[in-house]
């Protein structure tokens, strides 16, 4: 049976993802995100009887997209073969050595991109993700006193990078988030308590999210905290527009249900 392309693809990404040590492959996966990838069986050319040649061709919406695939093309084509079924063998080019067809086309809808979850070292994926914004980060957490976390934020204050970040106010007995953010002033950045009573009960700012550069973010169950180190958290790193874009709604609701506008005292 022929390869759906679509679903190859989302493999792909997906793939990619789980083999992104360092974020080397950050770029790739970014373009494939914009891509369309077509197969073809090539059964005419089979080197046997058993077995056909399948054709991978990628169509990128533009020259950018292009030029990142030609230059990551042997990792490319070394996840392409590892993800084809014992059935079929990669086209080979004159020299016997495996190839993919790149081809530019004017527009292509944009795939979604296979969300990836991590269950350990959560704190690492967050370190390692805030390190990387070049723009911007926004963040909702309801607590936060991981200094480590705090570090890269004002590091990546002095780079220039906007940081706007909400917190819970706590009560009486609750004073976490103060009494760090006390520890650590003065900041480059606005980190505002979200302080809200309705009634007998407190509206507790419960969001654990992050959205970077505004192409990413992060998710879950996953407190800025130390004691988040030793439980059993997640965190999701999403790259899909519709979910980014929803965040960010819910990041400008949240600074009108609490009134976030301004740096609070600690």
């Amino acid at each position: 049976m022929k390869p759906n392309g679509m679903e190859k693809l989302l493999q792909l990404i997906d793939y990619a993802n789980q083999n992104n040590t360092n974020g080397r492959l950050d770029s790739l996966i970014e373009a494939l995100s914009n891509c369309e990838l077509n197969i073809e069986n090539i059964n005419g050319f089979a080197r046997s009887f058993s077995r056909s040649l399948v054709r991978y061709t990628f169509k990128v919406p533009d020259d950018n997209t292009y030029e990142q695939l030609y230059v990551d093309k042997n990792s490319l084509i070394k996840f392409c073969e590892e993800l084809l079924e014992d059935a079929f063998e990669f086209e080979i080019d004159d020299d016997a050595i495996s190839n993919i067809i790149i081809k530019k086309v004017q527009k292509i809808a944009k795939l979604p991109v296979v969300p990836k979850v991590s269950f350990e070292r959560c704190e690492n994926v967050i370190l390692q993700n805030l390190q990387k914004a070049e723009h911007s980060i926004i963040a909702v957490v309801a607590w936060f006193n991981n200094q480590k976390i705090m570090d890269v934020l004002k590091k990546k204050a002095q780079e220039g990078v906007l940081i706007f970040v909400i917190v819970d106010s706590g009560n009486e007995q609750d004073q976490i988030n103060r009494q760090f953010l006390s520890s650590n002033t003065p900041l480059r950045f606005p980190v505002c308590l979200a302080e809200n009573m309705r009634g007998t009960y407190k509206n507790l700012v419960h969001h654990k999210f992050c959205i970077i550069d505004r192409k990413l973010v992060l998710h879950g169950t996953c407190n800025w905290t130390n004691k988040a180190k030793y439980n059993n958290e997640d965190v999701t790193e999403d790259r899909n527009e519709e979910t980014i874009n929803s965040f960010l709604n819910q990041f400008k609701n949240l600074r009108i249900t609490y009134n976030c506008f301004f740096e609070y005292s600690y």
